[in-house]
């Protein structure tokens, strides 16, 4: 049986938020990790397929954008910056700023949303449609 079989396992290099995300694809899974960094695992060997920093700490988890193309990875830093990466690649093809990114970044709808202690913001125009 490969009931509980551990497949592998990977050090982190610093503390993963709790939720996560994998791709429509299930070829990687994705953590904001609290030292501000983004980072894609691959989901058949742990192996890194990138990671890149988005600010010097993240205390959100990160959001999908996958209904266009090509589909992409939102995070928030704590000082507010916020990227927007291509989700296979890591390269980053959006930055907006706003004043403190404490809460995690939403999409739906062809909107993304950004909340702030103050303030949602909402964002169209990531990409097109597949």
């Amino acid at each position: 049986s490969m009931a509980g079989k551990l497949l592998w396992s990977v050090k982190l290099p610093a503390m993963a938020m709790p939720e996560g995300a994998i791709s429509a694809d299930k070829s990687l899974l994705l953590f904001a990790l609290q030292d501000g960094r983004v980072i894609a695992l691959r989901t058949a060997d742990g192996s890194t397929a990138w990671e890149a920093r988005i600010g010097s700490e993240i205390e959100t988890d990160i959001a999908l954008i996958e209904d266009i193309s090509p589909p992409m990875v939102a995070a928030v830093a704590n000082d507010g910056s916020v990227s927007i990466r291509e989700l296979m690649t890591g390269k980053e093809r959006h930055q907006l700023s706003v004043e403190h990114g404490d809460s995690n970044p939403a999409y739906g709808n062809g909107i993304f949303f950004v909340a702030t202690p103050n303030s949602i913001r909402a964002y169209s125009g990531w990409g097109k449609r597949p």
